[in-house]
């Protein structure tokens, strides 16, 4: 089984080409969090993790684990650096949009 961490800091070309590379006994798991993305040219929308998780809904040999915030255990730092860049890329939404 291969592991690919942080998969929202994949570009949907990325992530198919990865995808596509799944030998015939081969297990990936795709991890990621779409509220951290590192990319400059991506965004909750347009991410590898997303592309990967609307290609592969509902199949079959896929199974797809989204945890709430509160199921998220991570350090208290990171925390908070993550409740800020949320804060932050929700005023810049809000404000691109008006």
């Amino acid at each position: 089984m291969s592991p690919i961490f942080a998969f929202q800091d994949q570009n949907a070309m990325q992530a198919d080409t990865l995808i596509k590379r799944i030998g015939t006994k081969g297990k990936i798991v795709l991890t990621g969090d779409i509220e951290q993305i590192h990319a400059p040219y991506l965004d909750r929308d347009n991410n590898g993790l997303v592309y990967a998780s609307h290609l592969l809904i509902d199949n079959p040999m896929v199974a797809q684990v989204h945890f709430t915030e509160d199921e998220v255990v991570r350090h208290p730092l990171v925390k908070m650096v993550a409740k800020r860049q949320k804060a932050e890329n929700s005023q810049k939404t809000n404000s691109s949009s008006t």
